[in-house]
């Protein structure tokens, strides 16, 4: 099933291009946990059909960011592994094709877009694997827009659950000449 979807304020951002800093505010839900409230500039979900474009592309990292974790966890002490250009794209490379999966998996990546930390709003899983996702928008002139094209409202108040369900997987048929 090819399942892309993202809380974005792209419509009023379309119309007052001043606004293209605003963030969405809204509250998630993690397999039925509890809600959290979270600021960003929005948030993606996919299953695996999608998890080879926008979601990889969001969630993958540079080889320089992985280089630099590494090199502070060794002045730290923690590892004592010498640090080499085979080591860092080994890495990298095991990390970002973590983020690719097949479409015969029921699971969904969620991924939270730029999001804001303080002591209101919390980021406590700012990526993860997941069977269900529900989210509350607490913005105004919002949309949900899903599979890249269409777009509903999503104001104060609404709720969206996307879960993944056996009996709504698409089936492919395959026909040999």
């Amino acid at each position: 099933m090819s399942f892309s979807w993202a809380v974005a304020v792209d419509s009023l951002r379309r119309s007052l291009p001043t606004l293209k800093g605003l963030a969405s505010y809204y509250e998630i839900s993690i397999d039925d946990g509890p809600w959290e409230k979270q600021k960003s500039s929005g948030l993606n979900l996919c299953t695996g059909t999608g998890s080879k474009a926008w979601s990889f592309n969001i969630n993958r990292v540079a080889t320089q960011a992985v280089e630099d974790v590494l090199n502070i966890a060794k002045r730290q002490g923690s590892l004592s592994l010498p640090l080499n250009r085979e080591l860092v794209e080994k890495v990298t490379n095991e990390y970002n094709e973590s983020l690719l999966y097949s479409p015969e998996e029921p699971k969904i990546l969620f991924s939270i877009r730029e999001p804001i930390a303080n002591r209101v709003f919390s980021s406590t899983r700012q990526r993860c694997f997941t069977s269900k996702v529900c989210v509350r928008s607490r913005c105004w002139d919002a949309c949900m827009v899903v599979d890249g094209g269409t777009s509903f409202e999503f104001n104060d108040g609404a709720i969206a659950s996307m879960m993944i369900n056996k009996e709504d997987e698409l089936r492919t048929v395959l026909l040999e000449q």
